[in-house]
């Protein structure tokens, strides 16, 4: 019996080459404008799910997407309301970035105080 991870090798391989273009961004770009981007990113992105969520069409298993989409399982809880909750924690990070997190682009280790 053969196991294929064929998928799973490919996932991996594209982790670690985004890590390590993650670690030279790091210190070039800095962390918090790297946190700044993600956080506007995921509040963007889950935003625009929870919109596309509640466009569907449908309930239950029969619920579709509009356009090339497809069909979609409903979870418990709306996935509107779920992926609209997850962009207002996503916009909570944004803020907090903006506001408490201290920029540390070539700040050392032990020069850092809380």
């Amino acid at each position: 019996m053969a196991l294929d991870v064929s998928g799973g090798n490919d996932t991996s391989i594209v982790n670690v080459l985004v890590t390590l273009v993650a670690i030279a961004l790091v210190d070039k770009i800095g962390r918090k404008p790297l946190l700044v981007i993600g956080s506007a990113g995921m509040a963007i992105t889950l935003g625009a799910m929870a919109w596309c969520f509640s466009q569907a069409t449908g309930s239950g298993a029969d619920m579709s997407l509009p356009g090339a989409v497809g069909m979609v399982a409903l979870a418990e809880i709306s996935l509107t309301f779920a992926y609209g909750l997850y962009a207002g924690f996503a916009l909570l990070s944004l803020f907090f970035v903006l506001y408490a997190v201290r920029e540390t682009k070539g700040v050392e280790l032990e020069d850092m105080h809380a």
